[in-house]
C-alpha cells in the first residue's frame, strides 16, 4: 500500500476519496492520536498565509481544540462551519452532519461545493475529509 503520512502537513488540506492508489493518514483526535486513513486525492486549501499569521486557517482550526477533545460534538461542528464561511476559498465547505460520528479533531468529514474561489474545479459537490496538523 502506498501511504502518505501527513504528520508534517503545513496548513489545511481536503482529501477527496477515490481510487488513486495513494492512502493518506494523519494524526487526529487530540492526545488520543488516532491515525485514520483513506485512499484518495489531496488538495491543499487556504494556505496562502504564513502559519504564524493568526488568521491562517490551520491556526484557527487548532484554536478550536484543546488537544484533549475527542470526537466532534455538534457545537464544535458549527464552529468549524462558521470558521470555514469566513474565508472565500472555503466558504463552500461545511461539516457533513451525516458523518459527524466519524469526525474528530484534524479529520473532519465535510461536503465541499465549488465556489468562485475554490482551489479545485470540475468536481461539483463532493464529500471529503478536511485535515490539518494535529492540535495536541
Amino acid at each position: 500500500m502506498k501511504k502518505v503520512l501527513l504528520w508534517e502537513l503545513s496548513g489545511a488540506a481536503l482529501i477527496i476519496p477515490g481510487p488513486s492508489g495513494i492512502h493518506y493518514t494523519n494524526q487526529a483526535n487530540g492526545c488520543t492520536c488516532s491515525q485514520p486513513i483513506i485512499e484518495g486525492y489531496l488538495i491543499p486549501i487556504n494556505n496562502d498565509r504564513l502559519l504564524t499569521d493568526p488568521e491562517h486557517l490551520e491556526t484557527q482550526l487548532c484554536m478550536l481544540f484543546d488537544g484533549f477533545d475527542t470526537g466532534l460534538p455538534e457545537a464544535k461542528a458549527t464552529e468549524i462551519d462558521n470558521l470555514l464561511a469566513r474565508f472565500p476559498e472555503t466558504e463552500g465547505i461545511s461539516v457533513d452532519r451525516e458523518k459527524i460520528s466519524e469526525s474528530m479533531e484534524a479529520w473532519v468529514h465535510v461536503i465541499a461545493k465549488e465556489t468562485e474561489f475554490s482551489c479545485y474545479s470540475g468536481f461539483g459537490e463532493i464529500k471529503g475529509i478536511l485535515t490539518w496538523n494535529n492540535s495536541d
